[in-house]
C-alpha cells in the first residue's frame, strides 16, 4: 500500500488562450495498493478552493458568469490493469484503466465524472531487427454529468480537448466556445461534458541519436469534445437581449491530425517536440502545429 498528500498553491494565467485567469489552493490525499501483480487501485480526496478572475471585459458571459470563488470537495477512484512490459517506456503489451470522481461531499460542485482509458503496444523487433520500433494505440473516453439543484456548474470542471490529447490544435482549442459579437468579442472555450479521443503513433530510433537518448515518432489522433456544460445559456437572441452569445464547435464528429516528433531525455527531463497538422477540424477550431513540451507523451 502507498499513501501520501500534496498541498499546493497554483496560478494560472491563461490570457494567450483564455480571457481569464484561474487559481487554486488545497490538499489533495492519496492511497493506492495492488490486488496481485497486474491489478491496482487508487483512491483521492481533495477539497480546493478555486477562483476565477482578470476576466477580459469583451469576454462572453459564459466567462463572467464563473468570475469569483468556489470550494471544490471531491473524492475519485481509479482501477488499473497493467500488462507492459515498462510503464515509462512500454514496447509491448496493454492496460485499461477505469476511473470516478464524485463532487458534492460538502463544497460548491455537485457532479459525477466517469473516465476510461486504455493502451496496446505492439514491438516490431521481428520486422525491424531491432528493440527500438513500437506501434502503439491509445485512447479515452469521459463524462460528466451534473447531480442535485445547486451544482455551480463551472467550465473549468469541464473536459477540453488539444495539445497534449490531440496534437496540432491549441490547449482546449476543439470543442464548443462562444460566438464573438457586437456586445461580447471575444472567443471563450468552454469545453464540454463528453470527450473522446484516440491516437495511433509509430515509434522508431533516429540515426546516430539514440545513444544519446532521442527518439522519434509519428502519430495520427483524433477526438471530440461535446455537450455544452455551463451556468446559463445565452442562445435566445429574443430573451437573453444583451447577454445573447451563439456557441459552436459543440459537435460530436471528430478532429483528426497528423504529423511527427522527437523526444530527448535531456539532463532536465525528458522533452518533447511535435509537428501536428490539422486534417479535419471544426470552424474556428484553434489550432498550433508545434508544441513543445516536458514528461511523458505517449
Amino acid at each position: 500500500m502507498v499513501v501520501g498528500a500534496d498541498i499546493f498553491f497554483i496560478e494560472n494565467n491563461y490570457q494567450t488562450y483564455q480571457n481569464y485567469s484561474e487559481g487554486r489552493y488545497g490538499i489533495t490525499l492519496r492511497m493506492g495498493y495492488s490486488y496481485n501483480r497486474y491489478l491496482s487501485q487508487s483512491w483521492n480526496y481533495s477539497l480546493i478552493r478555486r477562483w476565477v478572475s482578470n476576466a477580459w471585459s469583451e469576454s462572453s458571459p459564459y466567462i463572467q458568469d464563473q468570475i469569483g470563488k468556489s470550494l471544490l470537495s471531491q473524492i475519485g477512484t481509479t482501477i488499473m490493469y497493467d500488462r507492459r512490459d515498462n510503464r515509462m517506456q512500454p514496447h509491448s503489451g496493454y492496460f485499461v484503466s477505469v476511473g470516478g470522481d464524485f463532487a458534492g461531499i460538502g463544497g460548491d460542485e455537485n457532479y459525477v465524472r466517469g473516465k476510461i482509458n486504455g493502451g496496446y503496444y505492439i514491438p516490431l523487433d521481428d520486422l525491424t531487427n531491432s528493440h527500438n520500433w513500437t506501434l502503439a494505440f491509445r485512447g479515452g473516453a469521459g463524462y460528466l454529468a451534473d447531480w442535485g439543484s445547486h451544482g455551480r456548474h463551472d467550465v473549468i470542471d469541464n473536459f477540453y480537448l488539444g495539445g497534449t490529447n490531440l496534437r496540432g490544435f491549441l490547449d482546449g482549442g476543439a470543442g464548443p466556445r462562444s460566438v464573438g459579437n457586437a456586445t461580447h468579442q471575444s472567443e471563450d472555450l468552454i469545453g464540454g461534458r463528453f470527450m473522446y479521443n484516440a491516437s495511433a503513433q509509430l515509434n522508431f530510433p533516429i540515426p546516430f541519436l539514440t545513444d544519446m537518448g532521442v527518439g522519434g515518432r509519428t502519430f495520427v489522433d483524433m477526438g471530440s469534445v461535446a455537450g455544452v456544460r455551463v451556468k446559463h445559456l445565452y442562445t435566445n437572441p429574443v430573451t437573453d437581449g444583451a447577454n445573447y452569445t451563439a456557441i459552436s464547435g459543440d459537435m460530436i464528429s471528430p478532429r483528426v491530425s497528423a504529423g511527427a516528433g522527437f523526444s530527448w531525455k535531456s539532463p532536465f527531463g525528458l522533452l518533447n517536440i511535435d509537428l501536428g497538422v490539422p486534417i479535419r477540424r471544426s470552424y474556428n477550431d484553434r489550432t498550433q502545429l508545434l508544441r513543445f513540451g516536458f514528461g511523458q507523451q505517449f
